[in-house]
């Protein structure tokens, strides 16, 4: 498979540093009891979810999804 990454014309890309976080294995789920990430005190990660754009990513069968996503 041969495939090339193009450059979107519709994004102007945006001034660094830029800081990427992976934060395997916390899926955003809906705020219940069961949801240890919702019920626990996180002000730092909810400022961060809050005010900067993120993308969260999907797998199913091996292949990633990526999809941008507003807490607001």
């Amino acid at each position: 498979m041969n495939k090339t990454l193009e450059k979107l014309n519709s994004f102007d890309g945006v001034k660094g540093p830029v800081l990427t976080i992976v934060m395997d294995g916390v899926g955003l789920a809906p705020d219940t009891a069961s949801n240890a990430v919702a019920q626990a005190y996180t002000p730092t990660l909810d400022m961060l979810m809050a005010k900067y754009p993120m993308v969260t990513h999907i797998v199913v069968g091996g292949k990633t999804y990526s999809r941008s996503v507003s807490l607001k």
